[in-house]
């Protein structure tokens, strides 16, 4: 799936160039959103995004963890050689002077991949809030059928 195909402006940064990043406000430049991937492998990670509104910056991850927690999921000679050693995004959100929220609700399954797609949906309701957002879901849920997984109501609602 291929995010550009529903915002072709989408700001994408891997983790390891938060190195470059002094002040929260640089990831928003043309956008209210960034796409954050923390890698674990040479092409491959996990997407999570950060959505700014007013005063209010969230973090949101499908599987509803905590901000950086994604680190501890990487082998330690990894995080090093991927430039992911050091909680740089926690260091930037304390140094902001916005609210930090993060999304404690667990969407993705975890024996998927659809982390970008569950971004992506984020991204596209980002003037609900987290919790505006999981109820729309759970009852998008309810109406796509029972037998059905969160992940294939993702894959369903961003085919292109």
């Amino acid at each position: 799936m291929d995010v550009r195909k529903f915002l072709p402006n989408a700001n994408m940064l891997i983790y390891s160039q938060f190195i470059k990043i002094t002040n929260i406000n640089q990831l928003f430049k043309d956008q209210n959103y960034m796409f954050i991937m923390y890698r674990s492998k040479i092409n491959f990670g996990h997407w999570t995004v950060l959505i700014k509104r007013k005063n209010i910056l969230e973090f949101f991850d499908p599987y509803g963890c905590m901000i950086d927690s994604e680190l501890s999921w990487i082998p330690k000679d990894l995080r090093k050689r991927f430039g992911q050693s050091k909680k740089l995004l926690t260091r930037l959100l304390i140094d902001s002077p916005f609210k930090i929220h993060y999304s404690q609700f667990k969407f993705q399954g975890p024996d998927s991949m659809t982390c970008g797609r569950w971004c992506l949906l984020r991204c596209i309701l980002r003037d609900l809030n987290e919790n505006q957002f999981h109820a729309l879901i759970n009852k998008a849920r309810k109406s796509f059928g029972k037998n059905k997984s969160n992940d294939q109501l993702a894959v369903f609602l961003t085919r292109a």
